[in-house]
C-alpha cells in the first residue's frame, strides 16, 4: 500500500496533469486510508484490548488487502495512456519488420 500510494504521488508531483484522472483516489481513497492505519497505531498504542478496539483492529487488517489493491490498481491506471502507447508503437513495428501492412493484420 505505502509503495504504491509513494509511486501515485511520485508520478502525479511529475505530472500534475494526470491528478484528475485520481480524483478519487485523492480525495477518499488517500485520506480514508491513513486515517485508519492512524486509528489502527493508536489502537496499537492503547494498550488496551477490549471488545470494540478488537473488532476495529480486525476489520482494519481484513480491509488492508483491499486497500492495498485498490491503491495497486491506481497507479496502474496512471500508465494507461502511456501502455497502450507502447503497444501501438510495438505493434507497427512489428509489422514493419515482418513486412507486412498495418491493414493485413
Amino acid at each position: 500500500m505505502v509503495k504504491a500510494g509513494d509511486g501515485i504521488l511520485a508520478e502525479l508531483s511529475k505530472n500534475p496533469t494526470k491528478a484528475r484522472s485520481m480524483r478519487r483516489f485523492l480525495t477518499y481513497y488517500l485520506p480514508t486510508s491513513v486515517k485508519l492505519m492512524e486509528g489502527y497505531a493508536m489502537q496499537q498504542d492503547a494498550g488496551y484490548q477490549g471488545e470494540n478496539l478488537k473488532e476495529i483492529k480486525e476489520r482494519i487488517e481484513t480491509n488492508a488487502e483491499t486497500i492495498a489493491r485498490s491503491f495497486e490498481t491506481s497507479l496502474d491506471s496512471l500508465y494507461a495512456g502511456e501502455a497502450i502507447d507502447i503497444s501501438s508503437d510495438i505493434a507497427v513495428l512489428d509489422s514493419m519488420v515482418n513486412g507486412k501492412s498495418i491493414k493485413n493484420q
